[in-house]
């Protein structure tokens, strides 16, 4: 278990690292509905486009955050403001947002919303869980979808994946049968 606790605490720093990133970091959405509207070409036009132009960028993978109709997303988080998430992004729209946002500062592109922690509006942008299919949702096992790496366990981790693994651990199995009556 301590070991755990170890894994955990560096999960956690690594997750906080992220989110308070010192350099920018741009999430592609390539769940099985982003792959199948272009997230891949847009994953390479990205890639190709931080390698052209010698950028420091973190560029990551998430699945499907659940609106599959706006996909391929392409988010950016820039230090110090909340995720912005952008939709329908195809190779050129790509492109654009990392000379416009990144290199240039600023885009005329809008996104959809932000992803930051405050669900409130920011600078005339809201948040992106007001729209219309999220807005009354309560996320419990769907909370990471579209926020993490799936192919990373310690964001899994970071953000309280085996937290009900741990405490079956803690309370038995006869504590586990009691909970689930």
């Amino acid at each position: 278990m301590n070991n755990f606790y170890k894994i955990q605490k560096n999960a956690i720093e690594e997750w906080q690292a992220l989110q308070n990133c010192t350099e920018p970091v741009i999430y592609v959405g390539m769940g099985s509905c982003g792959l199948a509207s272009g997230a891949g070409e847009v994953w390479n036009k990205v890639r190709r486009t931080i390698k052209k132009n010698n950028l420091k960028a973190q560029l990551l993978k998430v699945g499907c955050i659940g609106p599959c109709y706006l996909e391929p997303f392409l988010d950016i988080q820039k230090p110090g403001l909340p995720r912005m998430s952008f939709n329908n992004v195809d190779v050129s729209k790509a492109g654009k947002l990392i000379s416009e946002y990144i290199i240039g500062g600023e885009t005329k592109l809008k996104p959809i919303g932000h992803l930051g922690e405050n669900k409130e509006e920011f600078e005339g942008v809201k948040s992106f869980w007001n729209q219309p299919m999220l807005k009354n949702q309560v996320r419990i096992v769907l909370k990471n979808c579209g926020i993490i790496d799936p192919e990373n366990i310690n964001h899994y981790i970071a953000r309280g994946g085996f937290k009900g693994l741990l405490k079956s651990f803690d309370i038995g199995p006869e504590g586990v049968i009691e909970e689930i009556k």
